[in-house]
């Protein structure tokens, strides 16, 4: 069985090797653009572990790190939060009736 070949440009591994990517980045670009998955990102079309590729008529064209998302609370932390939130200010606009 015989994978699809992609080629790389010129800058495409100058963009790789500005990102930090070692040794022979043509053929790690070659081969991570062939076990990449479909992406919809605004820079690229396909994704490998922690990058985005721009693949063209079989070309990586472009080559990039894809940023994490920064750290915060789970949805249900937040939803905790704001029924604690809603709680204390109900008991704040409560009257204790007198007896």
């Amino acid at each position: 069985m015989s994978f699809r070949q992609f080629e790389v440009t010129d800058e495409a591994v100058r963009q790789a090797q500005e990102l930090g990517l070692d040794g022979d980045q043509r053929k790690r670009l070659a081969c991570m653009a062939r076990q990449a998955a479909p992406l919809t990102h605004a820079k690229g079309n396909r994704r490998f572990e922690g990058w985005w590729m721009r693949v063209v008529n079989g070309k990586v064209a472009a080559v990039g790190r894809l940023e994490a998302k920064p750290p915060g609370r789970c949805p249900s932390d937040r939803h905790k939060q704001e029924a604690k939130l809603r709680v204390q200010k109900a008991l704040a606009l409560h009257k204790p009736r007198k007896l």
